[in-house]
């Protein structure tokens, strides 16, 4: 086993050294508001969700729009900002600025007036909207109920303000006395002036005021205990308890057997159809929990087998660091029972030849180094995590077993010879395993001394791997040195606990990585004052800013520490973002705001063409299932007449060009029984006008087929096509 494959941490910690910089400072306590505080604040700017508690039993999604003052960070919702934002300085201001919007003449005769007066002015509440739907699935019949609370505290204002919006917003007829009307496009509308709240039901097919009536209804007697509102509630608490945030749910109830169904088993497998079938909902959303901010894309699939084998089973970096790290990355590695479920499920996930392949590399794999890969799971694990401190970059690993893997370090460097030992540096003991690469110093007879000689030279770079032993932990670094450099910093923060309080997922978290940001949370505040300065210039200029609190008197905490990560747990995924107050941090963190766009070019790096290979690999897929019809008239006319056809006339086939697709561009049976599929000019630009050809063989068995395509890549290819490694 090669040690130096500590590199791929390295590797992170090198992308993330170049995203990150350190920025260290004083902390003070923020400042904190009371419960009070923060819901009178809430009551006069915008109060919670509502709808998001009454869902009916036969809900099948749910949608959370914030109020706009919500969503540039004016509202409280529990986070160090709360200090300002529901203070009576920022109560007058906003009120201020609301009476300016709605009263400036300049705004109406320029046609704002209509846009900004609803949003700024009259929505005292996020926007929710419920599908809703008996047969469990969305329909064309699903109705979408939708509920805001307005500032309006009668339904002739309520009249009034609809009047002002475009003409398919016009009231058809004006509320009664049950506070019910109709919208011109047909829309049935109900305001309950008692509560202040509006509701409308929109269906693909049309909604009856009576449709309103039952929709409300269901609302009334809503059980917080049906199937849909538990799910909603469970994942709505991972990613917004404050009510104020953006949030979706869908039920994915049976869409997902819809699409397992279209997943070709024999090219991928079951494990993909397997997670698909058991994913019952999805999420997403952008709120605060635990006065930490976070965004979240959330896949619930409960006993997916692919969560079984990727969920972290531990995460608790035990090791000290010197200061407070610049930048944590971690990487979550299966233990042995992950290991054992996988090689278990082989067959079945992957399908019978590609376990077969798997096992016939592991056993060479075995051989060669005197134990089996999934042996290492035993010894180390599952904590693998880069950082950089106040002494250096480091990788640490997690090891279980410490004796069992020196001892087969000590076989390996004994029959490979490598040089395994132990050095002091500065009084830092450090072990060392250097692994040459071979090639020697003899130079072959004959050729071109110059080549032979250049070679030899690089057979002597080798891998030097250098760690030193911290508990349960061996600490990798590039050079001995700089774990001498550790040792003399004497690190006393512990990992584990200030990554918890930074609110990493760590835990859960398959791949992520958090770097310290400062000043963070002062450019969200003064973002969202100028944002105020903005409005107030918009308006008139009438409404005096000056009296909301500077951010030294709020005493935020001048480090963030955002993160982005793969969560996985046995029931679900997430890919999630987590910040302190605002997710544009991401775009701040480290100098000259280029994390933002390193954590894009990462992702990209990994998703786009892992997702482009896909699509192709799609593509090629159809020109097998088109050649499948050819392939049994081959067969056919081979068993009856003994010799192959001459063409797709004498197999019985139309002609090539008619046998197409949207990516194929023909069938041919060639007159020794290949046949050739040549994909169309509309298909990726890697398969384009290339073929993939089929050959025949008769044996005593009947016909078997053999598949090449020299001129597409084999990662494209189906499993069959590709060429077996030696």
């Amino acid at each position: 086993m090669n040690l130096s494959r500590h590199a791929l941490a390295a590797s992170i910690a090198a992308a993330c050294l170049a995203i990150a910089a350190c920025h260290r400072d004083d902390q003070a306590a923020p400042a904190t508001v009371s419960t009070a505080t923060r819901l009178h604040a809430q009551q006069a700017l915008a109060r919670p969700a509502w709808l998001h508690r009454h869902l009916p039993a036969a809900t099948v999604a749910y949608l959370r729009i914030p109020s706009p003052w919500a969503m540039v960070g004016g509202v409280p919702d529990g986070r160090a900002v709360d200090a300002a934002t529901a203070g009576e300085a920022n109560l007058k201001a906003v009120e201020a600025l609301r009476q300016a919007i709605a009263g400036d003449k300049l705004l109406a005769d320029a046609g704002l007036s209509a846009y900004l007066t609803p949003l700024l002015v009259d929505l005292r509440s996020p926007i929710e909207a419920v599908a809703i739907d008996p047969v469990g699935v969305m329909s064309p019949g699903t109705q979408v109920l939708v509920a805001m609370r307005l500032a309006e505290q009668t339904p002739e204002a309520v009249a009034q303000r609809f009047a002002a919006l475009p003409p398919a917003m016009h009231l058809a007829t004006l509320f009664n006395a049950r506070g019910d009307a109709t919208l011109a496009a047909g829309v049935p509308v109900h305001f309950d002036a008692a509560n202040q709240r509006l509701f409308l039901l929109a269906s693909k097919r049309g909604a009856s005021q009576a449709d309103l009536d039952s929709a409300l209804s269901a609302v009334a007697n809503a059980s917080p205990d049906s199937p849909a509102a538990r799910a909603i509630t469970a994942q709505e608490q991972a990613i917004d308890t404050s009510g104020e945030g953006l949030f979706a749910w869908a039920s994915l109830h049976g869409v997902g057997s819809l699409a397992t169904g279209a997943i070709p088993q024999q090219s991928v497998g079951t494990l993909p159809g397997d997670l698909l079938s058991k994913a019952d909902g999805i999420a997403f959303g952008a709120g605060s929990v635990d006065g930490h901010g976070t965004g979240q894309l959330r896949l619930h699939a409960p006993q997916a087998r692919l969560l079984g084998y990727l969920a972290p089973s531990g995460f608790n970096p035990t090791f000290k660091v010197a200061g407070p790290p610049r930048w944590v990355a971690n990487l979550a590695l299966p233990d042995a029972a992950q290991w054992q479920a996988v090689e278990n499920n082989l067959a079945l996930d992957f399908g019978a030849d590609r376990a077969a392949d798997w096992r016939q590399a592991m056993n060479r794999l075995q051989a060669q180094l005197g134990f089996a890969p999934s042996d290492v799971a035993q010894w180390i694990g599952p904590e693998l995590v880069a950082f950089e401190d106040d002494a250096g970059s480091y990788t640490a690993l997690r090891v279980r077993d410490r004796a069992a893997l020196y001892a087969h370090l000590r076989q390996l460097a004994k029959a490979h010879g490598w040089h395994f030992a132990e050095r002091t540096i500065d009084g830092a003991s450090i072990h060392v395993l250097d692994i040459p690469h071979g090639g020697g110093d003899s130079a072959p007879a004959g050729g071109d001394r110059s080549a032979a000689a250049l070679k030899q030279l690089f057979g002597r770079l080798g891998s030097h791997v250098y760690w030193l032993e911290d508990g349960d932990f061996l600490i990798f670094a590039e050079v001995p040195q700089a774990l001498a450099d550790r040792v003399a910093a004497h690190p006393s923060l512990a990992l584990a606990p200030w990554l918890r309080q930074q609110g990493y997922p760590g835990r859960s978290s398959l791949i992520g990585f958090a770097a310290r940001t400062h000043d963070a949370r002062r450019k969200a505040y003064y973002g969202y004052l100028q944002l105020l300065q903005a409005l107030d210039d918009v308006s008139g200029g009438r409404v005096d800013l000056s009296g909301l609190p500077a951010a030294h008197t709020l005493h935020l905490p001048a480090e963030g520490v955002p993160s982005m990560s793969l969560a996985v747990q046995p029931d679900g995924l997430a890919l999630r973002m987590d910040y302190a107050q605002q997710p544009f941090e991401l775009l701040g963190a480290g100098s000259g705001g280029t994390t933002g766009i390193a954590v894009v070019a990462i992702l990209a790096a990994i998703a786009v063409p892992a997702y482009q290979d896909y699509v192709i690999r799609s593509q090629v897929g159809e020109g097998m299932i088109l050649a499948d019809p050819a392939k049994v008239a081959v067969a056919e006319f081979h068993a009856r007449r003994g010799r192959w056809p001459s063409g797709n006339a004498a197999a019985g086939l139309a002609a090539p060009e008619s046998l197409h697709g949207r990516y194929v561009q023909s069938v041919t049976v060639q007159d020794d029984g290949r046949i050739e599929v040549r994909y169309a000019a509309g298909a990726n630009a890697k398969i384009a006008g290339r073929t993939l050809e089929l050959t025949p063989s008769a044996g005593t068995q009947g016909i078997t087929w053999s598949c090449r395509a020299e001129q597409i890549a084999p990662k494209l290819l189906p499993a069959t096509c590709r060429p077996r490694s030696p």
